[in-house]
């Protein structure tokens, strides 16, 4: 057990020797804009070459004028590599500001694919419930503040139990991701794209009131019916879904985040009452009661 601690040890000082060596070939090390080490080693050096100067200046008989010391000092080699060490120093502190740097980027990017990783669906790319529910309610409040546009689309895959059952899950989460693909392509980039449930997706659309929503989905749900999946096992035989889509949209500042999921979710159960593969608007259900 400790032959291996010491082992690791020594791997780890191995690694910290490599990136410090390392660090003196990359040029962010000599640039003083930029790497402040380089400055503050070149400070920190100042004193050590002074201070020798001061004791040998005191050491010798003080009838000795200054220059002579001063060109007996820099005669010497030793004394020389002295005078040298406010730019060691400089060098030195460089290259551990080089390997701050590093560790600074790295540490930074680990961190961004944990954020990412927390609201980024494992299976499809896009983001997921967890983003989802921040995001709409972010999106609500901007759009509560400044009177504008918003609306909330649900799309349900139709038979996607089915293609589970026929297929196997591995099939299923192909036509997830495809599917995904397909929405998002056909999106804009202010739209948010998640993945809402097991076999739904939701967009928060923001700027769009609910008939321009309409419009969008029933282009998609278009799409969608005229695609053929892949088949990941059998090349030969084709699969074919369809989409169902609920959508919601923001009317009035009475609309909370709760009204404004569950008026989403009656349209896509309207929708998939009234045969599947359509587009219904909740508004077009209000006004038909």
């Amino acid at each position: 057990m400790e032959q291996n601690s010491e082992f690791s040890d020594r791997s780890d000082l191995a690694v910290v020797a490599t990136e410090f060596i390392n660090a003196f070939k990359d040029p962010y090390t000599y640039s003083y804009k930029n790497n402040s080490y380089l400055i503050l080693g070149f400070l920190t050096g100042i004193p050590v070459p002074v201070c020798l100067l001061l004791i040998d200046v005191y050491a010798r008989e003080l009838s000795i004028s200054f220059n002579s010391i001063t060109s007996a000092y820099l005669n010497r080699p030793a004394h020389f590599f002295f005078l040298l060490s406010p730019f060691i120093f400089a060098l030195i502190f460089g290259a551990l500001g080089t390997v701050r740097r590093l560790k600074d980027d790295k540490i930074w990017q680990l961190s961004r694919e944990i954020n990412l990783l927390s609201v980024v669906d494992a299976t499809t790319g896009i983001f997921n419930r967890r983003y989802f529910e921040k995001r709409i309610g972010s999106e609500l409040v901007r759009s509560s503040r400044y009177s504008r546009y918003l609306s909330l689309l649900i799309f349900d895959i139709d038979n996607f139990r089915e293609i589970n059952e026929k297929y196997g899950h591995l099939q299923g989460d192909a036509v997830l991701v495809e599917a995904a693909n397909l929405i998002k392509t056909n999106t804009r980039y202010v739209d948010v794209l998640c993945r809402y449930g097991m076999d739904e997706f939701a967009i928060i659309s923001p700027e769009t009131p609910g008939a321009n929503a309409k419009v969008t989905a029933e282009k998609i749900r278009l799409i969608i019916e005229e695609y053929i999946f892949q088949n990941i096992s059998d090349k030969t035989s084709q699969i074919k879904s369809t989409v169902s889509v609920g959508i919601s949209d923001f009317s009035d500042s009475s609309i909370d985040k709760k009204t404004l999921i569950d008026n989403a979710d009656k349209a896509l159960a309207q929708a998939k009452q009234a045969g599947r593969n359509r587009v219904v608007l909740f508004n077009n259900i209000s006004s038909s009661v």
